[in-house]
C-alpha cells in the first residue's frame, strides 16, 4: 500500500500501479527530478575550492530525494539516491568505472553509534596527523556553531576562510587537500540545505550531525562519487521518516 501511495502522488495521471511497477516508476520519476536546477548557485558556492562540485552535487541529489523520498532502509535509500545521482552529468563525470556502492551495513553501523563512528572515520583516514586534527577541529566547530544557532552567513564565512587556509598551506599533500576540501564543500552545502528544509513529515528543524559531516571522509578513501552518495544517504536517513510517506 505504501508503494501504491507513492505512485499516486508522483504519477497523478496513473489510476493505479502494482508492486512490480514500483522500481520502473522510480526510474521514470527521475526524469522529472533530473531537471531540477539547484538554487545555491552563488551564495553557498566557493569558486576558490576546486572540489566544490562535491557540495553542489550533495545539495542537488539531496533535493531530488527530498522531493521524492523512497525506501525505509539505508539499503533502499542508497539505491534511490544512486538512481537520482546517475541522472546528473556532473556526477557521471566524476564517477569511476569501478565505482562500488557504499555498504548499507557500514552506514547502518555509523548511524547506530555515531559518536564512536565519527571519531573512527578520522582515525582511519589515510592522512597525516595534522590533516586529521584540522578535520576534527573543523567539523566540531561547525556543530558547535549550529548548536548555538549562528546564522548560515557566519558559518559560510568560517568555512571559506578555513578553505583558503587549506589551499595555501604547503604542508598538506594534494591528496589531503582533496579530502579536506571535499568535506568542507559538502559541509557548506549541507548546512545551507539544512537551513532551507524541514524534516519530513514532522516539520522540525533539519539535523546536521557529526557523522553526516564526516562520513564523506570515509568515502574519499575510494572516490568522490562514493563520498557524495554516503553523505546524502546519511543526511536523508537522519531526517526523513519514510514510514509516514511511502
Amino acid at each position: 500500500m505504501h508503494k501504491f501511495l507513492l505512485c499516486s502522488i508522483i504519477f497523478t495521471f496513473f489510476i493505479s500501479c502494482s508492486p512490480d511497477d514500483a522500481y520502473d516508476n522510480r526510474i521514470l520519476s527521475t526524469q522529472k527530478y533530473s531537471s531540477i536546477t539547484s538554487k545555491p548557485i552563488d551564495f553557498p558556492a566557493n569558486p576558490a575550492n576546486e572540489f566544490d562540485v562535491a557540495g553542489s552535487l550533495e545539495y542537488e541529489i539531496s533535493e531530488m530525494y527530498y522531493q521524492n523520498p523512497f525506501g525505509t532502509s539505508i539499503s533502499d535509500i542508497i539505491t534511490t539516491v544512486e538512481m537520482f545521482a546517475n541522472t546528473k552529468s556532473t556526477f557521471l563525470a566524476i564517477k569511476p568505472v569501478n565505482y562500488v556502492s557504499p555498504s548499507a551495513t557500514t552506514l547502518e553501523s555509523y548511524v547506530s553509534d555515531p559518536v564512536i563512528s565519527a571519531a573512527a572515520i578520522i582515525d582511519n583516514a589515510p592522512i597525516s596527523l595534522k590533516a586529521k586534527n584540522s578535520l576534527i577541529n573543523f567539523s566540531e566547530t561547525l556543530i558547535l556553531y549550529k548548536s548555538q544557532q549562528l546564522t548560515y552567513n557566519f558559518m559560510y564565512s568560517y568555512i571559506i576562510n578555513y578553505e583558503a587556509g587549506i589551499v595555501a598551506d604547503p604542508q598538506f599533500s594534494a591528496s589531503e587537500k582533496r579530502t579536506i576540501l571535499t568535506e568542507s564543500s559538502i559541509s557548506r552545502y549541507a548546512l545551507y540545505f539544512a537551513g532551507r528544509h524541514k524534516k519530513i513529515p514532522r516539520d522540525q528543524d533539519w539535523d546536521t550531525s557529526m557523522i553526516h559531516l564526516r562520513v564523506c571522509v570515509d568515502g574519499m578513501k575510494d572516490n568522490m562519487a562514493r563520498a557524495i552518495i554516503m553523505s546524502v544517504v546519511i543526511g536523508m536517513y537522519e531526517n526523513i521518516d519514510n514510514s509516514g510517506i511511502i
